[in-house]
């Protein structure tokens, strides 16, 4: 027999691979954390090829309000962070 790892323990186990963050209209930081390039794309409204100029450090002048870092944060423990502050 074969078991599928479904629900909770599978999304736990996952990775946070970005970490995006912009300064709103009323000055306040957003900071958003996401498991893939396309997750982002199509949550935020950015296309792909314009992340990842981002990340090597070009120019893209659409979206300059954007702050776009490569991280490696385990999920679970992002979820913490975010329940206790």
């Amino acid at each position: 027999m074969v078991y599928k790892t479904v629900g909770k323990k599978s999304e736990q186990r996952k990775t946070f691979n970005l970490r995006i963050s912009w300064v709103n209209e009323r000055d306040e930081t957003i900071v958003r954390r996401y498991f893939t390039k396309i997750q982002a794309a199509s949550e935020l409204g950015i296309s792909y090829t314009s992340i990842c100029r981002k990340l090597k450090g070009m120019p893209v002048p659409k979206y300059s309000y954007l702050n776009i870092q490569s991280i490696r944060e385990p999920a679970q423990v992002g979820v913490v962070k975010q329940l206790l502050y």
